[in-house]
């Protein structure tokens, strides 16, 4: 380069760039260089210069940074947002935000659970509540259901106490009697079986019938008479059966008893009907019979039958007498009517043979002869029943 000396040889002009040099006893030297100033366009390594890399390291970039260690926030104007911290809390305009540490005071809930993040909020919502939420519809609950007051209409709640369930103030359900169950359906033997509990069933009532007594039968003879005596009805009880630890149960239906012969014979006891060991009826008495004759007289109609292990039980009522005034008058003895169900043979004057018992359980009516030489047979009993009514 072209240096011009200014005065001295320690100081010159450089006439390429105009900047001065100066000489330092081996070259010339521009003078920035020569006073200790580095030259305007230059690079150094961070470490070159000290204290250079913690001030950066103080710094963030304003997007995709990160920090760590402990951050304080006394106090950050955020524009319209004021961001504010206590050492443990992060406030937004003095409201404490949620963060993961805080949980919520025996919900089970916390931060990732709030904002949707943990999959177990949506997976396990009944660990979150703290009980199994109810369907509107299909699901079933069990235990002891608590009913205020529910309204199934707007004018027909629906209530509930230790003593059973109500609509519109009426209790329709009790549990430790008859109200307890709903009567569901119900089951008639007119032969002997075996009654099986339906699913469901709790209770049944049970009404049992035995069988009716014969009529007596009447003799016949030439200018003589006789008539009949009428049998008595089968006993009836009826009883209320706790059945949920019993399966099924064997029913016998008692025969109805045979009718007096026509030689003037009494007539045959109707059957025992039963409920197993829980409930039975036995049959009525045949009714006497009578033989000829041309004299009055009465014969006894037949005594009725007797229930028992029944929480109600009722004697059958006795068949009426066979009634002879002389050879050629009188009535025969109508046999008796059965508990609840009516009838009864009807027994005759003349010459007929005595009629059988039309319903259930009832007696045979007596047969009668009026100065005939050809006898009249008593009516048969009618065979017993029973009937169950089953509740819920």
């Amino acid at each position: 380069m072209a240096v011009t000396a200014l005065k001295t040889s320690w100081l010159g002009y450089e006439s390429e760039t105009g900047a001065l040099v100066f000489w330092d006893g081996s070259k010339y030297r521009p003078l920035q260089e020569a006073a200790g100033y580095a030259s305007a366009v230059h690079g150094h390594a961070i470490a070159d210069i000290a204290g250079l890399q913690g001030a950066l390291d103080a710094k963030l970039a304003l997007s995709g940074g990160s920090m760590s260690g402990a951050l304080e926030v006394p106090l950050v104007d955020l524009g319209e947002t004021r961001l504010s911290g206590d050492g443990d809390d992060l406030y937004v305009w003095g409201f404490k935000t949620w963060h993961q540490g805080n949980d919520g005071a025996g919900s089970g809930l916390d931060a990732d659970l709030l904002d949707g993040q943990d999959g177990g909020y949506y997976t396990n919502i009944a660990a979150r509540l703290g009980y199994t939420p109810v369907n509107k519809a299909g699901d079933t609950m069990t235990g002891t259901l608590n009913l205020p007051q529910l309204s199934l209409h707007a004018s027909t709640p629906l209530t509930g106490d230790a003593s059973g369930l109500y609509v519109a103030g009426s209790r329709i359900k009790t549990e430790g009697n008859l109200a307890a169950g709903l009567f569901r359906s119900q089951q008639t033997f007119i032969a002997s079986g075996t009654w099986t509990r339906s699913s469901g069933i709790k209770r049944i009532l049970v009404f049992a019938w035995g069988g009716g007594g014969g009529g007596g039968g009447a003799q016949g003879g030439t200018a003589n008479g006789a008539c009949g005596a009428g049998g008595g009805a089968g006993g009836f009880g009826w009883k209320l059966i706790d059945v949920t630890a019993i399966a099924s149960v064997t029913v016998t239906i008692g025969a109805g008893g045979t009718a007096g012969s026509s030689s003037g014979g009494t007539g045959g006891t109707g059957g025992t009907t039963s409920f197993g060991t829980h409930l039975s009826a036995t049959g009525g008495i045949g009714g006497t019979g009578q033989t000829s004759g041309n004299w009055a007289q009465i014969v006894a109609g037949g005594s009725g039958g007797t229930a028992s292990d029944g929480d109600f039980n009722v004697t059958g009522s006795p068949g009426a007498p066979g009634i002879r005034l002389d050879y050629q008058n009188g009535i025969a003895g109508r046999g008796a009517a059965a508990a609840w169900l009516g009838g009864g043979g009807n027994g005759f004057a003349g010459n007929t043979a005595g009629q059988a018992g039309f319903a259930r359980a009832d007696g045979g009516g007596g047969g009668v002869v009026a100065d005939n030489a050809t006898g009249r047979a008593g009516g048969a009993g009618a065979s017993g029943m029973i009937w169950v009514w089953e509740f819920e």
